[in-house]
Parts: C-alpha cells; sequence; structure tokens
C-alpha cells in the first residue's frame, strides 16, 4: 500500500472507521483505481457506512492508472461524475500532500 494510503487509512482509524472492505483491479470501473468500504465502529453519531474512492484520470486510456483524486460519499458512485453523496475530496495534482489532506480532514470532520 503507498504511503498516502496508509496516512489516509491511519486518518480514518483515528475517527472509529475501519476498513471492512478493499476492492481494486478489472472488478471496478475503469475511472477507479482502487474503493475502499469503510464501516463506522460503535458510534451512533458515525455513518455506518463509507466508500472511499480512488478517481484516475478521466483522460486515461492504458498503462498504470495515476489517482487524481480521492472521494468519500455515503453511497456508491453511479458513474465517474456521480458527486451527489460527497462528504470530502482530496485533490492529488500539485501541492503539498500533508497540507492537502489537512484541509480534506477540516472538511471531512466538518460534515460527519
Amino acid at each position: 500500500m503507498k504511503q498516502y494510503k496508509k496516512d489516509l487509512l491511519k486518518g480514518f482509524e483515528k475517527r472509529k472507521f475501519e476498513l471492512t472492505e478493499l476492492q481494486n483491479g478489472n472488478s471496478l470501473p475503469w475511472w477507479i483505481e482502487e474503493k475502499w468500504i469503510l464501516n463506522g465502529m460503535k458510534s451512533e453519531s458515525r455513518n455506518d457506512k463509507l466508500y472511499v474512492n480512488f478517481l484516475t484520470d478521466k483522460q486515461w486510456e492504458s498503462g498504470t492508472k495515476i489517482v487524481n483524486e480521492i472521494l468519500v460519499s455515503e453511497l456508491e458512485m453511479e458513474d465517474y461524475s456521480d458527486f451527489s453523496s460527497k462528504i470530502a475530496e482530496l485533490d492529488m495534482q500539485k501541492g503539498i500532500f500533508s497540507v492537502k489532506l489537512e484541509q480534506f480532514w477540516t472538511e471531512f470532520d466538518n460534515k460527519k
């Protein structure tokens, strides 16, 4: 697992969510590199289930899938433009990851 994913997972664990399912490979649509399904751990104020989608470049055609953004939602995404149940989003393009991650957690904590 790449370091940025480990850092993200630690943040979810700190917020009392556990990774219950990890999906990757050909079972996913072309626009998702990996998907996590998280469940809240015994907290009545938490949503029971979250979906963490590692979205790829929409121009991607072949080769290695590169994660452009990470989207956390309350429902599974129907297609690559379905942001209807978005909780938080992390842009993986230019910028300092640690700063972006801090902003991501602020957005996440304000919506949860």
